[in-house]
């Protein structure tokens, strides 16, 4: 009968935990792209951060975060770039994980940061624990560039675990 007692008491414990969310961490990103022609283009990068970091950040484990979704997106061009840029489309893939579209902005206004409107309801998780993290940023642009056009971004999270302090 003894052993059978945890069991009993697994959902009182899991009533003592909380869903807590922090809407306080960032990912930042660079991407760069060259030899650009006018028309659809993809500038790309690496994700520098996992899932342990965010747990870290956020002083909890692993295990406990449920959900790495997106509340806001920021990218920033150089003001020759965004002169030229049209359209930006964010996207998201992994080794393992389809690619996800992030948010978008068409038209591209002349100056300032640009911020996308969301595209869909994303859950980040999955990319943050797989391998090969990798942002991707579709650029329509009207008139070539044959140089490095770099781009950077800050993608404002909205994580949901559980806190069992």
């Amino acid at each position: 009968m003894r052993k059978y007692l945890h069991w009993a008491l697994l959902p009182l414990f899991m009533a003592c935990q909380n869903t807590v969310q922090d809407k306080g961490q960032k990912l930042s990103f660079a991407m760069t792209g060259d030899m650009l022609f006018a028309g659809a283009n993809t500038l790309q990068g690496k994700g520098e951060i996992s899932l342990q970091n965010l747990a870290e950040n956020i002083d909890c484990e692993v295990e406990a975060i449920k959900s790495v979704k997106v509340s806001a997106v920021k990218v920033g061009l150089t003001p020759a770039h965004q002169k030229i840029t049209e359209s930006v489309l964010l996207q998201v893939l992994s080794d393992n994980v389809e690619m996800a579209s992030i948010g978008t902005l068409n038209p591209v206004p002349d100056s300032g940061v640009l911020e996308l409107n969301l595209a869909e309801d994303v859950d980040l998780k999955p990319y943050l624990q797989d391998k090969g993290m990798t942002w991707v940023l579709d650029i329509n642009i009207s008139e070539d560039h044959m140089d490095v056009m770099p781009a950077k971004g800050e993608v404002q999270l909205l994580i949901d675990y559980t806190d069992s302090k």
